[in-house]
């Protein structure tokens, strides 16, 4: 988290660490047997959760125009 970033999920900032394999070698969970593997199940579940659910049945407010024109170059003056 980078210190411009103000008070964003203070609860869920940080590592998250994980078992893949018992000390043996065997993998704790036989559809997960890599790192890699482990990341794309937890992509696949980001879209399903319920913060992103509610964020897509919003209308969409931040897309339509605003009905300002943009502002041209600010003019200095000489020093």
């Amino acid at each position: 988290m980078h210190p411009r970033e103000s008070q964003r999920d203070l609860q869920f900032q940080g590592c998250v660490r994980f078992q893949l394999k018992h000390a043996d070698g065997r993998p704790v969970n036989p559809d997960l047997p890599n790192r890699e593997s482990v990341f794309v199940y937890a992509a696949s579940l980001i879209p399903k959760l319920k913060s992103r659910q509610t964020r897509s049945n919003l209308p969409n407010q931040e897309l339509a125009p605003t009905g300002k024109q943009a502002r041209g170059k600010k003019k200095r003056g000489h020093r």
